[in-house]
């Protein structure tokens, strides 16, 4: 016998199909596979007819830009307009609404010392680059050290990444019939970098180059290699598609921690605790011991 299941799900093994109702995503109510599908059908049909005319004109106005102030609040408008972008072009509109304590709740670019990053077991500042916040149901973007590459290409990247954590924890079901598959390789994994979503964020990283000619840094290659080495075990045929270097596949598979068994004890066990916490019977001090996907 199953849960009862929120967001229009009714228990059992049958979900709701999101290709009949992508213009109005249900929380909680798909699985994790056929919301990959979707994204990778949608992603194959060129942006520029699924953009309304303010962001076409907000892409093409960044295409012209010299360069970008990197002043937080400047960057917090940009994120935000980029996010209209990805989600008018890639998720269905999806990550526009606002409702319920379920939904999505938008994008914040924040400096590195803002309070969301301080660990409070550790009184340390996490240094992620971006992540998905599961309580605050926000994408956090950092306005950090982006090294060498241009700022720009890393900051759409991450948004991108980002987007894609956000969009399939809000509408995937995370019930107890699907717990087993989201835990393991072929489902989310522990850092939700498995196999679902690696399909969608190749599909999606391609998409933008192709739709908008920018080579973004999602950090693909490397949340698959750290991944890896927590204990996911993907195909090679997998690795071969997804074109990830041999040399991050060689250094993860090396430093591997444990097994695929524990991998999914572990991941199980995150993915309770977060229901946990986003329910409210965990503390915001508990929350940072486990890592937001990022």
């Amino acid at each position: 016998m199953h849960r009862r299941y929120s967001g229009g799900h009714g228990g059992g093994r049958s979900h709701l199909d999101p290709a009949n109702e992508f213009k109005n995503l249900r929380p909680g109510s798909y699985r994790a596979e056929d919301l990959v599908r979707i994204l990778t059908d949608n992603a194959a049909i060129p942006l520029k007819k699924k953009l309304p005319k303010t962001s076409a004109e907000w892409v093409i106005r960044c295409h012209t830009m010299e360069a970008i102030p990197t002043d937080t609040k400047f960057l917090d408008t940009y994120a935000k307009r980029w996010l209209a972008v990805f989600g008018h072009g890639y998720y269905f509109d999806a990550l526009e609404k606002d409702g319920d304590e379920e939904t999505f709740k938008g994008i914040e670019v924040i400096d590195p010392k803002h309070p969301v990053l301080l660990d409070p077991s550790t009184g340390k500042y996490m240094t992620h680059r971006g992540f998905f916040h599961p309580l605050d149901r926000k994408i956090y973007v950092v306005n950090g050290d982006f090294g060498r590459e241009d700022k720009m290409l890393k900051i759409l990247g991450t948004i991108l990444h980002e987007a894609l954590h956000a969009f399939l924890n809000t509408f995937v079901c995370d019930k107890k019939c699907c717990e087993d598959f989201l835990a393991s390789t072929q489902g989310l994994g522990l850092e939700g970098h498995a196999t679902q979503w690696s399909n969608a964020m190749f599909e999606l990283e391609k998409a933008v180059k192709r739709d908008l000619g920018l080579k973004i840094n999602t950090g693909f290659h490397n949340s698959i290699g750290a991944e890896m080495m927590q204990g996911f075990n993907p195909e090679d045929d997998d690795l071969d598609r997804w074109r990830v270097p041999d040399k991050i596949i060689n250094f993860a598979r090396e430093r591997k921690t444990q097994g695929e068994r524990e991998y999914r004890r572990m991941a199980i066990e995150r993915r309770r605790a977060t229901r946990e916490m986003v329910a409210g019977r965990y503390s915001i001090e508990l929350a940072y011991q486990w890592k937001f996907g990022h």
